[in-house]
């Protein structure tokens, strides 16, 4: 009996342990002059170190790792770390700073070795004299680059209504910059007043986009704006009703279908109400895939009666040709003169997995190891139960 209890003690032990493992993660932190240990519970994890401190921060598994010359992104829990002054580096866009001298990280312009003007070799009376050399000087470096507030602007408009809208062009660099604005897709109804500007360091803009309802549908197009050979786009979408509506429609798409691979489904939900036409109306849905030049896809239609609202789940296969981009899924409803239309964006891009589906997949694995350590442990406890009880009979 003694020996039973002193191995249930034990497997009681080995059951603690493994419940406590996900629950066990090391911090550490430490430096020439102190070193301190602890344990924390987090989903993620993250090693920063410099010549004066090392900082681990043990969190989770890393299911995988995205690396570039600007950043290094561990998937499992995803963060971009910016190197702080006197860190190490390899580019600019490295450092919290916005400088890479010498490898190291820094706030300030990095420093230029320019040979001074007329630094050449020494006369020819002055034989045991070498040229002149280097001298360093500060120079700033010059960077041209801007920024844009919004990559899409979306419009709902009555036929024969107007609206306008705007975005914010900054210019981050350290160069003035002139910008040129232009319109493709259907832009027909957009109009763009300052089409160029100019923009001093530190300096904003606010363009004006205005949009006028002059025929009912659903309309794409992009925004370009480019200065010194770069060049951002913004995507926008212009929906156009009949002045009378007797249905209001909204479709939506999940922010997990948004991005569809070629010869993907697409899956959107489509919502109307009944808001003015009598009971059980018969009405026509149209549906349309258009890409950001206004080429449409895909267009279908089908007819069903609507008595007060109907919401329904509508799938739509993107055809394998589709090129990577933004595009628009579209939904007309039309009952006698009323017309009511309503619109999505989502991208087309290429066959990758998503961080969201890595870090999926490696909580399932996680969860698996730990319910699996849970049965071994049972099993143990069996086995050891059934060898404690054969232990006396041998005796016997």
């Amino acid at each position: 009996m003694d020996k039973f209890k002193h191995i249930s003690c034990l497997a009681s032990f080995l059951i603690l342990a493994v419940l406590l493992i996900p629950a066990a993660y090391p911090l550490k932190s430490e430096s020439t002059n102190y070193k301190t240990a602890s344990t924390v519970i987090s989903v993620g994890g993250e090693t920063t170190e410099s010549t004066n401190y090392r900082n681990i921060a043990s969190i989770g598994i890393i299911s995988g790792e995205v690396t570039s010359g600007s950043y290094k992104t561990r998937l499992g829990f995803i963060h971009t770390v910016l190197n702080a002054d006197g860190q190490p580096c390899t580019s600019a866009s490295q450092c919290e700073g916005g400088f890479c001298c010498s490898n190291s990280c820094s706030s300030s312009s990095c420093p230029v070795s320019v040979p001074p003007s007329g630094g050449g070799a020494g006369g020819a009376g002055d034989a045991g004299t070498g040229g002149g050399g280097g001298v360093i000087i500060e120079e700033a470096l010059n960077v041209s680059d801007f920024s844009i507030d919004t990559s899409s602007l979306h419009f709902e408009l009555a036929l024969g209504d107007s609206q306008s809208k705007q975005f914010v062009v900054s210019n981050t660099g350290t160069n003035g910059l002139r910008f040129s604005v232009s319109l493709a897709g259907e832009s027909q109804y957009i109009q763009v007043p300052d089409r160029s500007f100019s923009l001093e360091p530190g300096q904003q803009k606010n363009v004006i986009v205005s949009a006028s309802g002059n025929r009912i549908g659903s309309y794409i197009g992009e925004i370009t704006i480019e200065s010194e050979g770069t060049q951002k786009k913004i995507t926008f979408v212009l929906d156009v009703s009949s002045t009378e509506v007797l249905f209001d429609v909204k479709l939506d798409i999940l922010s997990q279908y948004k991005q569809v691979v070629p010869g993907g489904t697409l899956r959107m939900q489509a919502s109307l109400i009944n808001i003015g036409a009598g009971s059980n109306s018969d009405v026509t849905a149209t549906y349309l895939i258009k890409d950001s030049r206004g080429y449409v896809l895909h267009e279908s239609s089908e007819s069903f009666l609507v008595e007060k609202q109907k919401s329904y789940l509508k799938e739509i296969r993107i055809p394998e040709s589709a090129k990577f981009g933004n595009y628009i899924a579209v939904i007309e409803v039309r009952y006698a003169n009323s017309f009511a239309v309503s619109s999505e964006l989502f991208s087309v891009v290429e066959k990758v997995q998503s961080p969201s589906f890595i870090r999926a997949v490696s909580s399932r694995i996680l969860s698996n190891v730990y319910y699996t350590l849970i049965a071994i442990s049972a099993a143990a406890i069996f086995v050891l139960y059934i060898i404690s009880r054969a232990i006396p009979r041998r005796h016997e």
